[in-house]
């Protein structure tokens, strides 16, 4: 121990302890219906792209070094928002969540990122875009990825809106108009 941190400790031995709060961690579960419910219905377009954004965020995600992940899906999403002619509808991109969330049953992961990922993509091929976000709430602590148009999220569940926003991506047509 250093004399400085010596002598410190020496001066606040006299002060009490303070008294240990229990705490228990928290995976944000209670907003996520648990019975395993099935997506709403979607359209046979919007499942065949809905496929090939599952198909092309399974590649970006699992080849290559484990470490660069993030990097490869963010260039993913930038690719896929370049493709954009014109900015989606919130129903259009309602259904393509939706379409998105029924190959949940995959053996890969499909959690937030990879369904917001997937969505921008199918979304893209059809033309169509949405500003993806990835943001963070607190207590508990909690990462989240999103997409939303005009800057409602879509098929999220209200507490979304808490979370602050770290990286946005949007394509070109939504920095047009916003």
């Amino acid at each position: 121990m250093s004399p400085t941190a010596a002598h410190t400790w020496a001066r606040t031995r006299s002060v009490p302890a303070v008294e240990r709060v229990g705490w228990s961690p928290s995976l944000s579960t209670h907003e996520v219906p648990l019975e395993g419910e099935p997506s709403p219905r979607a359209g046979g377009r919007a499942l065949i792209t809905a496929a090939l954004g599952v198909v092309l965020m399974v590649i970006a995600a699992n080849v290559g070094a484990r470490r660069k992940r993030m990097r490869r899906m963010l260039a993913l999403l930038r690719w896929a928002s370049a493709l954009a002619r014109d900015g989606a509808s919130i129903p259009e991109a309602t259904e393509a969540v939706n379409a998105v969330r029924r190959f949940g049953f995959l053996p890969w992961r499909m959690a937030c990122l990879e369904t917001s990922v997937a969505t921008v993509i199918a979304l893209a091929l059809r033309g169509r875009s949405v500003t993806w976000h990835h943001g963070v709430r607190c207590d508990p602590l909690v990462l989240h990825a999103w997409v939303s148009v005009n800057g409602i999220p879509v098929a999220e569940p209200l507490s979304t809106l808490r979370c602050t926003t770290l990286l946005t991506i949007a394509s070109k047509t939504d920095e047009e108009h916003p």
